[in-house]
């Protein structure tokens, strides 16, 4: 075997552990209930960060930024670990619903920071 060769398979070996942790980084969302997430989070931890969904850049999904740009700006956000633009068909599913997940729980937030001004 060649090195170039070599060195591919080593490289498909590494992408496909890559890819199937990200996955599995994701999995807490088949069974995840965001109201109950945003209570825990931000009522009874007091963290107001909005939710982040990477891909090719980082997108705040549901926070509407003409809107709320100041709202995010002041209370920051923190990326849901695992999303990405670059996977297989059931990361791609996960993120889909990562999406999902992150645009219900930051329009939650919003309508709380605005009513506790």
């Amino acid at each position: 075997m060649s090195r170039i060769g070599f060195v591919a398979i080593v490289a498909a070996i590494i992408a496909g552990r890559l890819l199937a942790e990200s996955a599995d980084q994701l999995r807490w969302l088949d069974r995840a209930d965001v109201k109950a997430d945003f209570h825990a989070t931000v009522q009874k931890k007091r963290d107001t960060r909005f939710l982040a969904v990477r891909g090719i850049g980082r997108m705040i999904p549901g926070s509407d930024y003409g809107k709320s740009f100041g709202l995010v700006a002041r209370y920051g956000y923190r990326d849901i670990e695992g999303t990405s633009d670059v996977g297989d068909a059931e990361h791609a599913r996960l993120c889909r619903k990562a999406l999902v997940y992150a645009a219900e729980y930051n329009e939650m937030l919003t309508k709380y920071l605005r009513s506790h001004k």
